[in-house]
């Protein structure tokens, strides 16, 4: 499976735009996706350019638009998932660029 791009699973936003994307098919840690080279072309084709990401867990990636009508729902589920799993990575959200990640 070298080379392949992961492939990205959305909820999108009943409510309104935006939505919530995470990684499926992955193989070993969902987080280690954070730094796949075309993570944020593969996001921002559905989720838009301006986006957030978060890896509460080894085996959690979530992606979403800083637009998104329930950023604040999604960071505190996030807080929450970090507090919870077995192995937590971080209760922060990034900025997903181009270039890479950054604090938000």
């Amino acid at each position: 499976m070298a080379g392949k791009s992961p492939e990205l699973s959305v909820i999108k936003n009943p409510v309104g735009e935006g939505g919530v994307g995470m990684i499926t098919q992955m193989i070993g840690a969902a987080s280690s996706y954070l730094l796949h080279p075309k993570l944020f072309e593969l996001s921002s084709r559905v989720l838009g350019r301006d986006l957030m990401v978060a890896i509460p867990s080894r085996d959690a990636l979530v992606i979403f638009g800083n637009s998104s009508a329930t950023k604040h729902v999604i960071a505190d589920r996030v807080r929450i998932d970090y507090q919870q799993t077995a192995h937590p990575l971080s209760d922060r959200i990034f900025r997903l660029t181009p270039d890479g990640v950054g604090l938000a």
